[in-house]
């Protein structure tokens, strides 16, 4: 009868945990499949803003990288726009100079522009002087740019998150069936001349030893169980008077541990849901 139970109560905890899973393995492909569509928009609209930027700047010999990023920074949701000026050329005998500059609007709708170089200047050929003249001309014409007119136009055709994004799978709600599932199969002892083996409860062996568990009992919060060590078990099955030992050694007040730590104790396997065990 206690078997039947149990296997109808690990029934119920393993179509309780698929139906969990399912449910939000669902909810789940719904949220990347928004985020997606929201990612896709947030994206197009930096793709406008980035090529209004080289439109701008027109056609250039420097090496010359222009990246919209969807966020500025702080607490700033602002595009925000890099330039990377010879950054992959820095040491060509061409080159003057690399450089980075950049812009956003901070949470004020003000204009926040940095620059910078990561390379001294070189101006001492006819073609480093022509790099940086050109770099002169791109510097004017970033720094010349409407930027509060092309970034706010780019930040009000930014998608809103919670319009894009209704569902929210989480799992921290989720129910501990592993747990439920090891605490049945324990509980699919009590009863019957079974031995569950586990790791030393610290009280009678140390938590490096091999012991075997005779659980005898169960709580809400608790086990009722007997602890032999490997040596024990192992010494009267050679005797032959196993059964007669644990069932003598029953008669006496059994330990008590909490559910917690006993099933963190005893060895369990995840993928068939079984406890080692051995019958007597």
């Amino acid at each position: 009868m206690i078997r039947k139970i149990n296997e109808t109560r690990r029934d119920d905890i393993i179509k309780a945990r698929d139906e969990w899973d399912a449910e939000y393995n669902r909810q789940q492909a719904v949220y990347n499949d928004q985020k997606r569509n929201y990612n896709t928009v947030l994206y197009d609209v930096g793709d406008e803003l980035e090529e209004a930027v080289k439109k701008a700047i027109g056609p250039t010999s420097i090496n010359l990288q222009v990246e919209v990023i969807p966020y500025g920074t702080y607490s700033s949701d602002s595009y925000s726009v890099h330039v990377n000026a010879n950054d992959s050329n820095k040491f060509s005998d061409d080159v003057a100079l690399s450089w980075n500059w950049s812009v956003y609007l901070d949470k004020d709708g003000t204009v926040k522009k940095d620059s910078g170089s990561w390379s001294g200047l070189k101006a001492t050929t006819v073609e480093q002087l022509d790099d940086l003249e050109e770099t002169l001309r791109v510097l004017k014409v970033l720094n010349r740019l409407d930027w509060a007119n092309l970034m706010g136009r780019a930040n009000a055709k930014r998608p809103d998150w919670d319009t894009y994004i209704t569902t929210h799978p989480s799992r921290r709600d989720r129910p501990d069936f592993e747990q439920q599932l090891k605490d049945a199969a324990v509980e699919d002892t009590i009863g019957k001349d079974v031995l569950i083996q586990g790791k030393g409860s610290g009280k009678n062996y140390n938590s490096r030893a091999t012991v075997w568990y005779y659980v005898v009992g169960a709580t809400n919060k608790q086990y009722k169980m007997f602890e032999f060590s490997n040596y024990t078990i192992q010494n009267h099955e050679e005797l032959g008077d196993l059964a007669d030992f644990i069932h003598d050694y029953a008669k006496y007040a059994p330990d008590h541990m909490t559910k917690e730590k006993f099933l963190s104790n005893i060895i369990y396997n995840v993928d068939t849901g079984e406890i080692n065990t051995k019958t007597f």
